[in-house]
């Protein structure tokens, strides 16, 4: 994408030291999620050395970081029940069935955070859709070195989330849901890969 660029956040480490890394996430303003803002700023650095995920940072031409996202890899749980037939043999080619408990388990990247920064300028940011991309892009480079078939997210029971990530463009779909301890609803999307 002209203008923006990405960086992995242990390759930003290498390059300028934690510190430095650390005082400029605390700079990431997403006031629409608390959530993104809050992992950037206190807990990216600590899933890094943690080796649980990985970070990239997006930046404009001037060095602004203007979004990030992370990803990892987990075991995902997609039941049987009201699943198509044609999704079925999708998944079987990925996973394990696991008849005790009437589940595909699958070995997926799971998208875990996806946020802009708000504090930069809007008529200069990156869409959403362009985020994505990246995404797709980074998800790309790591299945062809290891493998897999899917990508996967959790997001708030929210309208317009809903719509953006299942828009032609981005193109994933939806399978379930999960309450958080808290009771928040989150919606379990896919997308084969």
């Amino acid at each position: 994408m002209t203008g923006f660029f990405i960086v992995n956040i242990q390759d930003l480490i290498q390059q300028i030291g934690e510190d430095n890394v650390i005082s400029l996430l605390g700079t990431f303003s997403c006031s629409k999620n608390e959530e993104i803002e809050k992992f950037i700023r206190e807990r990216a650095v600590d899933f890094v050395h943690r080796k649980l995920a990985v970070t990239y940072l997006v930046f404009d031409e001037e060095g602004n970081c203007v979004a990030y996202f992370t990803l990892a890899n987990k075991a995902l749980e997609f039941p049987v029940l009201g699943m198509s037939v044609s999704t079925r043999k999708r998944i079987e080619r990925y996973s394990k069935f696991n008849e005790k408990s009437g589940v595909y388990i699958v070995p997926a990247f799971l998208l875990a955070q996806f946020g802009k920064n708000y504090s930069y300028p809007k008529k200069h940011a990156l869409s959403g859709d362009a985020l994505m991309d990246f995404v797709f892009e980074v998800v790309a480079s790591i299945q062809y070195m290891i493998g897999g078939g899917i990508l996967y997210l959790e997001c708030e029971d929210n309208s317009f989330l809903l719509e953006f990530y299942q828009n032609l463009h981005n193109g994933y779909r939806l399978f379930g849901e999960r309450k958080s301890d808290s009771g928040t609803v989150y919606k379990l999307l896919y997308k084969f890969i």
